[in-house]
């Protein structure tokens, strides 16, 4: 017969064993194994859980499909190993990072919509993306009408003592921009030809208009982008006028229209629109 102290030590050796034992059983059934590809990936069921809405993983290992099955053999999936590993972190943190020059993001966002897994926004992010994001820059992108435009921040941000105190259209522009992706440029729905006028009385102060910017159209722009209209104090003493007589006009745009073969539609007389 045992000692009493040993018989009880021996019941409550067994008792922990047993429980043990069924945290081990209860976290084994947890567990999943994936072949994707070719290579072997294991998660918890809990993980495939996380995201809202019920995916293809998900379903791969509930109860209804996993039935008659051998629960020794890994899932098999053909799809890429390497990026079935950042969709399984997508899963485990609710955001990713993608090493861009591996993993494009355009082909992870693919699988992600094979597994029926849709992104939250602003979840999927690319390395580059962040790299160039941070990186501190002086130039400004711009689109505007479908023209590239480039410029330094300090030129959008130009000052005068004509120019009203309040933030400008321009600097909420560019502000708005830099906190978006700044690899892409900066949209702007106004004429191309005007913007490029607009940069350049930034840049100079001053600007001399060509033929084909009617002035009423450039002090539109000039007051919606920085606020200076036509009766501003001294703005009409910075605008001037291409001063080029009819002949000498003519002339040019003939020359122009042979270079590059365009059939000027200028080309008439007389040219009273200039």
């Amino acid at each position: 017969m045992l000692p009493l102290s040993t018989a009880a030590d021996q019941s409550q050796a067994s008792k922990k064993q047993r429980t043990n034992d069924a945290v081990e059983e209860s976290s084994m059934d947890n567990i999943v194994t994936f072949d994707v590809g070719g290579k072997i990936f294991k998660t918890s069921r809990s993980c495939l859980q996380n995201h809202a809405g019920i995916h293809m993983l998900e379903r791969l290992v509930s109860d209804t499909w996993q039935k008659d099955k051998d629960h020794t053999k890994p899932i098999f999936i053909d799809r890429d190993g390497d990026t079935f590993a950042y969709v399984l972190n997508y899963l485990r943190y609710g955001h990713v990072t993608l090493p861009a020059t591996v993993l494009p993001e355009d082909m992870f966002l693919l699988d992600l919509d094979f597994y029926g897994i849709e992104p939250t926004e602003d979840s999927v992010r690319s390395a580059n993306f962040l790299k160039e994001k941070n990186t501190p820059t002086d130039l400004v992108t711009f689109d505007v009408g479908g023209r590239i435009f480039k410029t330094k921040e300090s030129v959008t941000k130009t000052r005068s003592k004509y120019m009203p105190n309040d933030e400008t259209e321009m600097e909420r522009l560019v502000a708005k921009w830099q906190k978006s992706d700044t690899t892409q440029p900066l949209f702007i729905d106004r004429d191309p030809d005007v913007f490029a006028q607009i940069l350049n009385y930034l840049r100079f102060g001053k600007v001399t208009l060509p033929p084909n910017i009617p002035e009423d159209v450039f002090y539109e722009d000039l007051g919606y982008f920085i606020g200076l209209t036509r009766d501003t104090e001294n703005v009409t003493l910075s605008v001037q006028r291409v001063d080029i007589g009819n002949t000498e006009l003519h002339s040019f745009l003939e020359a122009v229209g042979w270079k590059y073969g365009i059939d000027s539609a200028y080309n008439r007389d007389p040219l009273d629109d200039f």
